[in-house]
């Protein structure tokens, strides 16, 4: 079996600015954890 993997899916979601960065990355990390997902956040300006 090789690890490619079967889909691949990308996703945009808005943070509240006042919600630190500590909180919402960790649960985003348990979540993906949790699912036996690779979860990945990265900061885009709008």
């Amino acid at each position: 079996m090789s690890d490619t993997p079967l889909f691949s899916m990308t996703g945009t979601i808005a943070i509240p600015p006042t919600l630190a960065d500590a909180d919402w990355a960790d649960a985003l990390a348990s979540a993906g954890q949790t699912a036996g997902v690779d979860a990945t956040a990265t900061a885009i300006e709008v």
